[in-house]
């Protein structure tokens, strides 16, 4: 493949919803409108104008945006779905696993690559967890090498039900990571992973550090 491939709109993933939401946008009107006829109250009303102007909202965006975008990845061409067309982005293939980023074309990420966000995820170790250490033999900060020292992180994930405040239940995740007095960034917990048996998985800003403690921990 080439070294870049360009973000091009989705085209039928725009239509697509653009056409869902505008359905759910009138159905949301037209609960509202019943709504005020048949005095249905606050809730009702609510969550009634939540569905109409989320909807909505959302629709508008599609047009303001461009629609959603795609683009292959630049190592085996199997094609990634990016999200909202003009934002910048950093995806890993679903097929090869390489990261790629850009905004108008995907390129391979760099080893030494630090991301805005802690974007470059790995499983958590629980059984001989091996941390990168520094040239002095310390633990190192995933983000300048400094010392560090291992604090607690957390990830409180919040079930649909408890988000809306009808039930459900909120699990919280902690987990010790490197970190030093400058740095409190490097390293975060995170959900999003599509394997098995990784209710947490753990996300670094920096590739470097990644690929460093991804060779540890194999």
């Amino acid at each position: 493949m080439s070294q870049s491939t360009p973000v091009t709109v989705d085209a039928s993933k725009t239509k697509n919803a653009r056409i869902s939401m505008g359905v759910m946008g009138t159905i949301g009107v037209g609960l509202l409108a019943a709504g005020v006829a048949l005095d249905w109250g606050f809730l009702g009303m609510f969550w009634s104008g939540v569905l109409a102007v989320g909807a909505l909202g959302g629709l508008g965006m599609t047009f303001k945006n461009g629609g959603f975008a795609t683009a292959a990845c630049p190592s085996c061409g199997v094609s990634m779905q990016l999200g909202e067309f003009g934002k910048t982005f950093l995806r890993r293939c679903e097929k090869c696993r390489t990261y790629s980023h850009g905004k108008g074309r995907m390129a391979v990420v760099a080893d030494d690559h630090v991301a805005d966000t802690a974007a470059f995820l790995s499983p958590m170790h629980t059984v001989s967890l091996r941390w990168p250490l520094n040239q002095g033999g310390h633990l190192a900060c995933p983000m300048c090498d400094a010392d560090a020292e291992l604090e607690e992180i957390e990830l409180a994930d919040v079930s649909a039900g408890a988000a809306i405040g009808v039930g459900g239940k909120i699990t919280t995740y902690k987990y010790k990571v490197p970190r030093c007095p400058e740095h409190d960034d490097g390293i975060a917990l995170d959900k999003e992973w599509e394997e098995e048996g990784q209710p947490v998985v753990l996300g670094f800003r920096s590739r470097a550090y990644q690929l460093r403690y991804d060779e540890l921990n194999a």
